[in-house]
């Protein structure tokens, strides 16, 4: 599907619902649905609950299945076309079929399967560091007084925790544009960003990750962009990797992920998990993780899991994250780290890219990944 009719689907997705006559069926009635496009998008259920699906079909498909992942034993199900809608209530680990009419005599049927949202147990050694550093900004730093006086973030009130600003730091990145993952800025800084931003450009999810990296390092944090990969990124012929940021908060003594492009910051207990935990809460304690957000629209839970699950496979940061500086910090000429999972293969191609992933060294180690930066090494 284009993502411009993406977006206005996902636009729609709240009028359509309460304002739109849609078709509530009994279940023993044949589900027909009019298309003209083949442009499909589904809502299950709706409130702090819902979540996406979309796809196209084309009439010479004739039979499709269409997997849901759900989170309850039962969610309404509302099914929306270019121009129709129908909804029922589906129970997890059933099948309904449900029929889209092109007109003249044409149609797809398209069975909709619901399970239990898949998790993966994945591990890393806690241990057994290699002695990886990465290096953080220490010095003055001109490009960063420069951001600061061109794009100044209003931050309100003193005596707050790291969360807190950061916090606000996350929902000043998120606010600036909306997303647009087919357009990329004429340079990868928070500056550039901006300035193309206020020109009316939409950038992608790792535009969102260079500015909320460089806007908290001019508040002095500790502060790296992450490149998230699927654990099929290697023969994957769908988009395969996302762009975050991990900052590290000094009162906590522990490392946060942080997701610009959904102005969301997950914890547990009121703690920010880093991208590790983050994984790893989803998977075992999925009912307890909160996604927080300053924005006055809540980043709904299922919606998020369902898109960045897939991607806390991989993780991969660089190793020199300073401004200014010429030479940059390598190991054995490797300009980046990627943490591995115990067990799996180090990840050295991305098909949907097209890229030879020849520039990382690899560790299974958190204690090599998350390190606490390291304040006597770092400006080397």
């Amino acid at each position: 599907m284009k993502l411009s009719n993406i977006k206005l689907l996902l636009f729609l997705f709240p009028f359509f619902v309460s304002c739109t006559a849609t078709k509530n069926q009994p279940s023993n009635e044949k589900l027909i649905v009019k298309t003209k496009t083949g442009e499909l998008a589904i809502l299950i259920n709706e409130g702090s609950n819902r979540h996406f699906s979309w796809r196209d079909i084309k009439p010479s498909q004739n039979k499709l299945k269409w997997d849901l992942s759900f989170y309850e034993t039962s969610e309404k199900v509302i099914v929306k076309s270019d121009i129709d809608s129908v909804e029922f209530i589906m129970k997890n680990h059933s099948s309904k079929m449900v029929q889209f009419d092109f007109g003249n005599d044409s149609t797809v049927d398209v069975q909709f399967i619901s399970d239990d949202f898949k998790t993966q147990e994945i591990q890393f050694d806690s241990n057994n560091g290699i002695g990886y550093q990465v290096k953080y900004q220490e010095t003055p730093s001109k490009y960063l007084k420069e951001l600061e006086k061109k794009y100044p973030m209003d931050l309100k009130g003193e005596n707050k925790s790291d969360t807190e600003t950061v916090l606000e730091v996350l929902h000043w990145v998120g606010s600036r544009w909306k997303h647009n993952g087919s357009n990329s800025p004429s340079k990868s800084d928070a500056i550039t960003i901006l300035d193309e931003v206020n020109e009316g450009q939409r950038f992608p999810c790792f535009a969102f990750a260079i500015v909320l990296r460089d806007q908290l390092s001019v508040l002095g944090y500790k502060a790296r962009t992450i490149y998230l990969k699927t654990a099929d990124a290697a023969t994957s012929n769908y988009p395969s990797g996302h762009v975050a940021t991990e900052v590290y908060l000094d009162d906590l003594e522990k490392w946060a992920y942080v997701d610009g492009q959904f102005n969301a910051m997950p914890m547990v207990n009121d703690i920010p998990l880093n991208a590790v935990e983050f994984q790893t809460a989803l998977t075992n304690n999925y009912k307890n993780v909160i996604v927080k957000t300053l924005n006055t629209e809540p980043v709904y839970k299922n919606n998020f899991n369902d898109f960045i699950y897939p991607y806390l496979y991989y993780i991969e940061t660089s190793l020199d994250n300073r401004y200014e500086k010429d030479k940059r910090f390598k190991i054995d000429g490797k300009r980046n780290m990627m943490l591995v999972p115990l067990g799996a293969d180090n990840l050295k191609k991305t098909k949907f890219y097209g890229s030879n992933i020849d520039y990382c060294v690899y560790t299974n180690s958190l204690e090599d990944f998350y390190a606490k930066p390291n304040i006597e090494n770092k400006d080397i």
